[in-house]
């Protein structure tokens, strides 16, 4: 079972737009078995999206895609921005840190 990490900030005056968003994803593919999300409130960079999501391993390219095209239906938020990390990161790679409107960061190859 390999778990990706996908990091995500929004302004927090965003929050609606976000959770609108979000309510868009109402069905997830068979190879991600969980997905547990925590908020935190991250300083002056507004809200910090944590999100915990355990892929079969079979399937870790097919997620990489999947989690990619979900993060890319926050860019029209402004001040929105990503990062991500797998425990398999010799099949996906390592990554930079989300910063200076960096939109975002592709945690694979």
């Amino acid at each position: 079972m390999a778990i990706y990490m996908l990091t995500m900030w929004f302004p927090f005056t965003t929050g609606g737009k976000a959770a609108e968003i979000t309510s868009k994803i109402t069905k997830l593919p068979s190879y991600i078995t969980k997905w547990s999300r925590l908020t935190t409130p991250d300083g002056q960079n507004g809200a910090k999206v944590y999100n915990l999501i355990y892929i079969d391993d079979n399937n870790i390219p097919e997620a990489g895609l999947y989690i990619s095209k979900l993060a890319s239906m926050y860019y029209e938020i402004e001040g929105f921005c990503w990062k991500g990390t797998c425990n398999e990161c010799e099949r996906w790679g390592k990554g930079t840190k989300c910063e200076n409107g960096v939109k975002s960061y592709a945690p694979f190859h």
